[in-house]
């Protein structure tokens, strides 16, 4: 897996707006949001609420597994063992890249492997105003902090 920068997210930002005409806007959180560099690019992709209520209305099965205070541990073991940390999610990325894909009509994973083998694209779809919005979005209290964190951190790229 390549590392990407805020560079690359702001290049594949455009990319991903210009080919797929369902996107407003395209947000950036995760590690390359607060560090300027990581393994993969977190993005949001902000889309009409009925494009977003499909998405989050099978979304059930992508709910992050550990409570926000239990957060920091993910963090640890992504620093040290990174393996083990992509083994355990890799599915859900997979999955939710491939809903997200689908809804925007954009294959993510062709997207980034076109502009660099290597690199990853994780991707959610959010609604207009997101930040605003996150009780509508979900009802799951895991869910709801993990979307509270990523508002912190979230950078609008275009």
């Amino acid at each position: 897996m390549a590392m990407v920068t805020i560079e690359d997210a702001y290049i594949l930002a455009r990319k991903i707006k210009e080919r797929s005409p369902k996107i407003h806007s395209v947000e950036l959180f995760g590690s390359v949001a607060e560090r300027g560099k990581g393994r993969d690019l977190d993005l949001l992709l902000i889309v009409d609420d009925e494009l977003a209520q499909k998405f989050w209305s099978m979304a059930d099965d992508l709910n992050p597994r550990l409570p926000l205070r239990l957060l920091f541990v993910r963090k640890i073991i992504k620093k040290l063992f990174y393996s083990l940390d992509e083994a355990f999610v890799k599915k859900l990325k997979q999955t939710r890249n491939l809903r997200v894909s689908a809804l925007i009509g954009l294959d993510l994973v062709h997207l980034g492997e076109e502009y660099r083998p290597g690199t990853a694209i994780d991707a959610w779809i959010m609604p207009v105003k997101w930040q605003s919005r996150i009780t509508e979005i979900t009802n799951n209290s895991n869910m709801m902090g993990f979307l509270n964190n990523a508002a912190r951190f979230a950078v609008k790229l275009v």
